[in-house]
């Protein structure tokens, strides 16, 4: 295979077990290694966002995937720490108190910091990528090309396909920051929910 036919693939997996929809731990736990498992099968190595809470719940067992040179990302869901809102709500200042505390106890629970981050529902405004790259991350996973859910702040209509360097005024446009945005991967020729959504690709599809 040329080097102009090679695919890059990155696998994640949003850790979300102490959610308040779900609390069930130990089939969290379950998910993961089975996650990862598939991975290894096909020599692939993933990414994981992971819920403060859930790490706090499992910090053994991220930190010996960590040790396997499997990534391990910070994900948000206000809600799950006590706000009302989802995360493109908020402004500048309160995102990088949220976000913050959110590094401090996953990076107390697992031993290291975060490098990649990924907001609950691709929830995000213009202020997420610079505080994003404030807070020390240096590659993120906030947008969902397409989306637009106004409901879940979550709007990303026009926004790359594509990995690229972030803008610091605008979240739908590439820019010159050093943080690296890698979309989630969508269709945009299947738009399901009113057209709100374009089709992500789970693994619970295939």
């Amino acid at each position: 295979m040329g080097a102009s036919e090679e695919v890059h693939v990155c696998w994640t997996i949003d850790c979300e077990a102490t959610q308040e929809a779900i609390s069930d731990i130990k089939m969290g736990v379950r998910s993961i290694r089975g996650f990862v498992e598939l991975l290894a099968e096909a020599g692939l190595k993933g990414t994981l966002f992971v819920l403060p809470s859930d790490a706090v719940a499992y910090p053994v067992l991220l930190r010996e995937l960590a040790s396997q040179g499997l990534e391990i990302g910070l994900h948000y869901h206000p809600q799950e720490e006590g706000h009302r809102d989802f995360c493109g709500a908020y402004s500048e200042i309160e995102q990088m108190v949220m976000y913050s505390e959110a590094t401090t106890k996953l990076s107390d629970s697992v031993g290291f910091q975060p490098r990649t981050f990924r907001t609950g529902s691709c929830s995000a405004n213009d202020a997420t990528f610079p505080v994003t790259e404030e807070l020390g991350y240096t590659s993120c996973s906030h947008s969902m090309p397409g989306r637009n859910m106004a409901n879940l702040r979550s709007n990303w209509v026009g926004a790359p396909h594509n990995p690229h360097f972030t803008h610091a005024a605008n979240r739908l446009l590439p820019g010159s920051m050093d943080l690296v945005e890698v979309p989630i991967t969508t269709d945009p020729d299947s738009m399901l929910w009113s057209g709100g959504h374009a089709q992500d690709l789970p693994v619970e599809l295939f």
